[in-house]
């Protein structure tokens, strides 16, 4: 909250100048935030190394969390692996790392159980589970054993660049009008295709129906998009609302309904602090 009100409010703002405030703070963290797709989309930083899982990482996450990533590429310079232990296709290794300790060396050894049939890994330092990035020691056994690309699963879904947040769709006063879907709309279809992937998640056969079956409906709907674009009446910006035969949406506050309320309506409604100023 101090992050997101900095510059904004402190603790001598009035209820009126936090109203305000608030609004301005929440435009300059959605400008911001949207600076920072389009960096993370347009703009690649330099990899460290050769290596092919570091490019996978470059290309599927933010440059924030890549970052983040790098930082524990660069730590394998003070790693080493040895296997100790080998039972069918779990090997156990022990990974040893360099670490400064109240600036004094100390050499801490962390235990990585690596799955050779199933390409899975695991450490008991649990960086993975808790950060959501590789780490360091996992890393160094990928080395070791000449793997040079991880399994998607490790590329973890929340920190992708292109991936589509939901709450983006939710109507606030810094959205320019005409851009965002209708939340209701977004969250119906978002809960719908979260059971349909669920029933298909580990049957392939049913991966092809689901492919076939959202290609079809994406040509259907942009056939019905192309031939309702070409009969749009011309526009009714002009024309009293009374004889308008454009449709009236009651959700919006800026609708023709809304502004033929009565006095007595508007006298109970609460208004935005914009609207109002």
């Amino acid at each position: 909250m101090n992050a997101f009100a900095d510059g904004y409010m402190n603790s001598k703002t009035t209820l009126k100048q936090f109203v305000e405030q608030y609004d301005n703070a929440l435009r300059s963290k959605v400008e911001k935030e949207m600076k920072a797709d389009f960096k993370s989309r347009n703009k690649l930083y330099d990899c460290l190394m050769i290596y092919e899982f570091e490019k996978q990482f470059c290309t599927a996450y933010t440059n924030t969390k890549f970052k983040e990533m790098q930082v524990e590429l660069e730590r394998l310079l003070y790693c080493r692996v040895k296997l100790v232990k080998e039972e069918g296709a779990i090997c156990t290794y022990h990974a040893n790392e360099a670490v400064l300790v109240c600036e004094k060396m100390k050499t801490v050894e962390f235990v990585v159980y690596f799955n050779a049939s199933e390409c899975e890994m695991q450490c008991m330092c649990w960086w993975f589970e808790f950060r959501g990035i590789m780490c360091a020691h996992a890393i160094t056994v990928l080395l070791e054993r000449c793997i040079y690309q991880v399994l998607d699963k490790y590329i973890v879904s929340r920190w992708i660049k292109d991936i589509e947040r939901g709450y983006t769709c939710i109507l606030t006063t810094c959205t320019k009008a005409g851009v965002v879907v209708n939340a209701k709309l977004h969250d119906k279809y978002h809960k719908m295709l979260d059971e349909i992937l669920e029933i298909a998640a580990n049957d392939n056969g049913k991966h092809e129906v689901l492919d076939l079956g959202l290609i079809e409906i994406k040509d259907r709907v942009r056939k019905d998009q192309s031939g309702s674009a070409s009969h749009v009446p011309p526009s009714t910006s002009n024309v009293p609302p009374s004889t308008s035969n454009a449709p009236t949406f009651h959700s919006s506050s800026k609708s023709p309904s809304a502004r033929s309320t009565t006095k007595a309506s508007m006298s109970r409604k609460m208004l935005s602090p914009m609207l109002a100023h």
